[in-house]
């Protein structure tokens, strides 16, 4: 009974162990707290040289989305380190997902006081307003961030991890110019190659 017993509580305390593991997210101060959103579900941080994207690590559905009713809708802060040495504007951000489908329930349309003033979609708060290029491309648009300065926006649709990055896809009319370009280097290298067996 009493290895039964032993057994037991090493088997609770390892499943407590794993839950709160599995269950632990950063916190993002940035965001502040709206519908189901704690804070931001992911952090743009600007750095010296380098720009990355933090995953708090929220599960799912409610945490990672604001929007429980729809179960999308993220919210994203932006960070500019200290040590930086930049102002920043701006940045192009891309996605498998269509965050910049927006469709009128953004934070400021959920959560009104949030927002100082808010862009005409009501995912742009306190001067945030966005330029897209599609709905899986654009440009985030913020007043001026010094460093050790923040800001947040929101974006449509649930962002799984790793489908976000920093920069954009290329459009179609894009890579079609790219060959484009690629086919006549080849052909003028083709031409003078071929022009010059001819002379010789």
């Amino acid at each position: 009974m009493r290895k039964f017993l032993l057994g037991a509580l090493a088997l609770l305390g390892g499943v407590a162990l794993f839950t709160s593991n599995a269950s632990a997210a950063l916190t993002f101060s940035e965001c502040p707290a709206i519908g189901s959103g704690p804070s931001c579900a992911f952090r743009i941080e600007f750095g010296k040289s380098t720009t990355s994207i933090i995953d708090a690590g929220f599960a799912a559905g409610a945490g990672r989305t604001y929007d429980s009713a729809f179960g999308d809708d993220t919210l994203i802060g932006l960070f500019n380190d200290a040590n930086s040495g930049r102002t920043l504007t701006s940045v192009v951000l891309g996605s498998t997902k269509p965050i910049f489908g927006f469709d009128g329930d953004g934070a400021c349309a959920i959560k009104p006081a949030a927002c100082t003033t808010h862009d005409s979609t009501g995912y742009g708060p306190n001067g945030v307003t966005f330029s897209p290029l599609s709905f899986f491309q654009g440009t985030v648009l913020f007043p001026a961030l010094a460093p050790g300065q923040t800001a947040w926006f929101s974006l449509e649709a649930e962002i799984p991890p790793g489908t976000i990055h920093i920069g954009g896809i290329p459009e179609l009319s894009t890579w079609a110019m790219m060959i484009i370009g690629f086919v006549g280097v080849g052909m003028q290298l083709h031409r003078r190659k071929s022009g010059a067996y001819v002379s010789a």
